[in-house]
């Protein structure tokens, strides 16, 4: 996940979290993706061991964006299942993720839907005064965008980390 304001910087993983840095010129020493005409680099500039046990992996989703002078992305995750006959279904949910300047970790929702369907995921975030502009996916046929007041965070159940640890 892009963080807006650390230019060619990514959230590579979240849980423990861990920030690369891409880089164009002298190549970095991880291959990101090799081309026929160049190859893009990146290094590791960050990690952090701040493992929280949840149910599912948590996975991509929006940009990570200052709110509140805190890095804040909304991530998903996939709690798969096979029906009988191995017909393979998922429910996705969602969780905001909370860092502060130094990327400890500070806050993590309790998972939530934005429709309440089986299929849907977060993939922008962005602050527009008051409000969050969220775009999300639905049933992988349809692209939506919602505006959420900033104050709703607030209202958010979040988890106890303490008791994730």
């Amino acid at each position: 996940m892009p963080i807006l304001d650390m230019p060619y910087h990514f959230l590579k993983w979240t849980n423990p979290l861990e920030i690369v840095k891409v880089n164009t010129h002298d190549k970095g020493k991880e291959k990101v993706k090799e081309g026929i005409l160049d190859t893009i680099g990146c290094e590791t500039v960050l990690t952090k061991d701040n493992f929280v046990k949840l149910p599912w992996d948590l996975r991509g989703g929006s940009q990570v964006v200052k709110i509140d002078g805190l890095y804040t992305c909304i991530t998903h995750e996939v709690d798969f299942f096979h029906h009988e006959g191995n017909f393979k279904d998922a429910f996705y949910y969602h969780r905001f993720i909370m860092w502060d300047e130094d990327w400890n970790l500070v806050k993590v929702s309790k998972q939530f839907q934005y429709m309440a369907t089986r299929i849907e995921f977060t993939c922008g975030l962005a602050v527009d005064g008051d409000d969050l502009l969220i775009t999300f996916g639905y049933q992988d046929n349809a692209a939506y965008i919602m505006r959420w007041p900033k104050q709703l965070l607030d209202r958010l159940e979040w988890e106890d980390l303490d008791k994730l640890k």
